[in-house]
This record gives structure tokens, C-alpha cells and sequence, in this order.
């Protein structure tokens, strides 16, 4: 178990995992207080390897609160939102623009409160956010405020009814009525949100005890390529979820939490340590109005025994790619031993193969195969590699 240096905290505790600075680990910001009234708010950057490190911010100190992370601006990194009470009843609230780590607050009329959520509700590419019973709408330099006619609990927000817009769920005391007051709002307004497109261009890298997942960025009608999320799903199975989970439907890709991705905002991801065998995985792209596209096709990646080290692409090199009728693979160098390359389907089946031994140029006969992507796999010297090559008779 790492040891983490956050505080020990005891009281109305609130935390947010989001990769603030962008190095590929979850940091976490985190709220509330030790039992009595000298409330805290820490930001831990996580650098990897179990460690998290302190890093100095101007946030309000808070209670009993909630902390949001999003990319509010549209410029691909997470902006914070935080609210809670800031002293003996007295509520505060206040929006964080992130700009490379520097925390910049960005000042909001109205804003107070002590729960909130992010969410495009006006399907404009923008993230607008929920705080208590008041929506804040983005529009882009500024927020226009929705009130509703009610004061207490919450807003929630998510699209009930599949129709591709997001509606609300309000509660607490109207005192119009005067009652309290929980309700179903549906969002009736014109057009809709439609998904971004499916990524492409999944790959798989292995060195040593490290798997980095790496993908091409999605394109959508409305929220910036930058301010898409990624659900990933890695699992032991096919469409399986055992290793990870993307709260989505596997093979659908209906989102079942209206949340950023696992992945954030992140086109790449990492794991450490997998134990052998054969793995399956996929990855889906949201928009800002958590509307999901289908996952990609699914892609395999096998982990050898711990005896056999597994490296990068880059070690060697595939030419012509795209190709034809054949192609040829020239390693990086003369290896002791038997070298066996496979031609493989992008599920991973191993349609051809064949042995070399001392020889720095593999020809791959191509001419029985159809146009599409496959995989050749070469395992040399206790070392494999994976590349991609595309078939085109075009």
C-alpha cells in the first residue's frame, strides 16, 4: 500500500481523482476536516510509483462540500470547482481555471452552494455546471445563471429517457408552494446531442512490466477534440470487463453513469504488472453532454511468462507498410537464436509462420490475404514485438 501524505480527515470529507497535470496519473483533491473546525483543501499530484507529493494552491478551505474536476475552458486540461461551508455556516463556492498548475480563479456571479456537477446541458460543446438548485451556463468567457424556485437539496442531471439531451432531477423546499419538492424535469428544448465519433487507431506497447494504451483522438459535432473523455474497458474475456471497468454497456456502449471516462481526458493509458495471458480491450470516446459512441473493434495483446521481456514497435523495422503482395521485416540488428514471425488477424488469430535464424530481413508473403489491418509478431531472443501493418489492394 502506498503511503499517502494527504490529512487525516474525520468530517464531511469530499475528493476528486482527475489527471491534472497531464503526466498519465490520477491526482486527487480532497476537502473537509479533522473533527473540528480548521477545515482543509489539499491538491496531491501524483507522480507515479506510489507517490503523491503536496503542491500549493490558493483553494478555499472547506467543509462538508463537494470538489469537481472538468474541463470547463476547452483547452484539454481539468479545471476545479469546489463549495462547502468556509465557516460556521457560511457558504462559499469558487471556480479554478488550470493553466499548466497555476490554479487562476475565474470569478462567477451567484456562485454558492456546496454540491456540484458538471454537465452540457445545452448540447453546445461547453461544459456548464450544477451547483445546488443553479445551472450555469457556459458560454465560453462567461456563465449565465438558471435558478430554480426552490432552496435545499440538489440537481442532478442525466438523460432518463435515451433522447440524447440531458434532463434534471431537482429536490428540496419550495417555498412558493410552500412544500418540499422533488420532481422530474424532461428537456424538451430543440435539437439534440450526438455521439462523437469511435476512436481509431488503437495500439498496444509492452516493455518490462508496463502496458501503455495509446488511440487517436475522436472528432464531434460540438465539444472540442481536446475536451472529449475515453472509457476504456480491458478485460480476460471478449467484451469482457474484468480488468477494467468503463461504467458502459460493453457492447453497446450506453453510457450508465453520466460522467467523464475512466481515462479522462487522456487518449493514452497505463497498467502495470498484468499477469500473463491473453487480454481483450476496447475503448469508447464522450462528449461533454456524456453522450457515448460505440467502442472500437476489439483488440487482443498477450503477456508472456516473467521470463520473456516484451518491447516497444520501434525496435524493428516493417517495409513496405502499407503493402501488397509481400512485406519485409528488417530487425535492428544481428540476435543469437531463432527468430518467429506470425501473421495475424486483428482478433489474433495466426494465419501464417515462419522461422529464421541469423537473418537481419524477413520476407512476409502477402498475396492470399485480403485489404485490412493485421498484426506480425516477432519473437526473437526472448524479446516480442507487435506491429501493425495494412493490406491494400487498392
Amino acid at each position: 500500500m502506498p503511503t499517502l501524505p494527504y490529512p487525516k480527515l474525520g468530517q464531511g470529507v469530499s475528493a476528486c481523482w482527475y489527471d491534472l497535470d497531464q503526466n498519465g496519473f490520477r491526482d486527487v483533491v480532497i476537502c473537509g476536516a479533522p473533527g473540528n473546525w480548521n477545515f482543509t483543501t489539499k491538491v496531491f499530484l501524483n507522480s507515479g510509483n506510489d507517490k503523491f507529493v503536496e503542491t500549493a494552491t490558493s483553494l478555499p478551505a472547506v467543509n462538508y462540500g463537494s470538489v469537481v474536476c472538468g474541463d470547463l475552458d476547452s483547452d484539454g486540461d481539468g479545471d476545479i470547482i469546489i463549495g462547502g461551508l468556509a465557516g460556521f455556516k457560511k457558504d462559499t463556492a469558487a471556480l479554478y481555471r488550470n493553466d499548466s498548475m497555476k490554479l487562476v480563479p475565474v470569478p462567477v456571479p451567484g456562485l454558492k452552494g456546496d454540491f456540484a456537477q458538471l454537465v452540457d446541458f445545452d448540447s453546445d460543446g461547453l461544459m456548464d455546471f450544477i451547483l445546488n438548485t443553479k445551472l450555469f451556463k457556459n458560454n465560453h468567457k462567461s456563465f449565465d445563471t438558471v435558478r430554480f424556485d426552490i432552496t435545499g437539496t440538489n440537481i442532478v442531471a442525466g438523460d432518463y429517457n435515451k433522447d440524447g439531451k440531458i434532463d434534471l432531477f431537482v429536490s428540496g423546499f419550495s417555498p412558493v408552494l410552500p412544500v418540499f419538492y422533488c420532481d422530474l424535469m424532461m428537456n424538451v428544448a430543440q435539437g439534440r446531442n450526438y455521439p462523437p465519433s469511435v476512436p481509431a487507431n488503437l495500439d498496444v506497447q509492452i516493455r518490462g512490466g508496463k502496458v501503455l494504451f495509446t488511440w487517436n483522438n475522436s472528432i464531434d459535432l460540438s465539444t472540442a477534440s481536446q475536451s472529449l473523455s475515453y472509457n476504456i474497458r480491458i478485460g480476460t474475456t471478449p467484451s469482457g470487463c474484468e480488468i477494467v471497468s468503463p461504467l458502459a454497456d460493453a457492447r453497446t456502449g450506453f453510457i450508465r453513469f453520466p460522467a467523464p471516462g475512466n481515462t479522462g481526458l487522456a487518449n493514452t493509458f497505463s497498467l502495470l504488472n498484468l499477469p500473463p495471458g491473453k487480454y481483450y480491450w476496447s475503448v469508447q470516446a464522450l462528449d461533454n453532454g456524456f453522450s457515448g459512441s460505440g467502442f472500437a473493434p476489439e483488440q487482443t495483446f498477450q503477456i508472456l511468462p516473467t521470463d520473456v521481456t516484451q518491447v516497444p514497435v520501434s525496435e524493428t523495422v516493417l517495409y513496405p507498410n502499407p503493402a501488397s503482395d509481400k512485406t519485409m521485416v528488417r530487425f535492428s540488428g544481428y540476435f543469437a537464436g531463432p527468430a518467429i514471425v506470425s501473421l495475424c488477424r486483428m482478433d489474433g488469430t495466426e494465419v501464417s509462420r515462419q522461422i529464421c535464424t541469423g537473418n537481419p530481413n524477413v520476407e512476409i508473403d502477402l498475396s492470399g490475404y485480403g485489404s485490412g489491418i493485421y498484426l506480425v509478431r516477432i519473437s526473437r531472443d526472448a524479446v516480442q514485438e507487435t506491429h501493425k501493418l495494412v493490406i491494400s489492394r487498392n
